[in-house]
């Protein structure tokens, strides 16, 4: 979670416990980990014809494996109501049914060099996301490193002279 601000009247700043902080750092450098490893591993699927399946089988048994406790403590603050369920649907067809299929047909594409270079763009569009409907605030800094990103995305595209893309599979 958040860190705990506490106002240090005689130094007039605010000092923070970092410690939850560092943890979310770490856990989303291990997720972009092994997200990265999801998609070597869907490319290699898809090099037999099968990335589009192999992703529907992933993310059934992620569910069967994981639906019972998230990994987390499971207990509802109130039963879940319509909009929850609204909102789950939207975000399982939006978050991971499109995207999903976004990457089973952009992996026999591109390269994965490539692939790592546009998924940066994951949280420019976050911070986009939580600027615009959200109302969080935008920094100067997170507005340098979005722009940072943008144009790194950019230029690798363009300076990638070679579009990989895959033989038609035998099934």
């Amino acid at each position: 979670g958040g860190g705990v601000g506490v106002f240090n009247q005689s130094a007039g700043a605010v000092a923070s416990d970092s410690s939850g902080r560092m943890l979310g750092v770490l856990l989303g450098l291990a997720a972009g980990t092994f997200a990265s490893g999801n998609q070597a591993f869907i490319r290699d699927t898809a090099r037999r014809g099968l990335g589009l399946p192999s992703q529907i089988v992933m993310y059934m048994v992620a569910g069967l494996l994981f639906a019972p406790s998230g990994g987390l403590p499971l207990h509802w603050s109130h039963p879940p109501d319509a909009h929850f369920w609204q909102t789950m649907i939207l975000l399982g067809v939006i978050g991971s049914g499109t995207a999903s299929l976004f990457v089973a047909y952009a992996l026999p594409r591109i390269s994965m060099a490539q692939a790592g270079v546009t998924g940066t763009m994951q949280p420019v569009v976050t911070l986009a996301v939580a600027t615009l409907l959200l109302g969080e605030r935008l920094t100067a800094p997170a507005a340098v490193g979005a722009a940072l990103v943008i144009g790194g995305v950019l230029a690798s595209a363009l300076l990638e002279g070679e579009v990989r893309t895959l033989p038609p599979s035998g099934d």
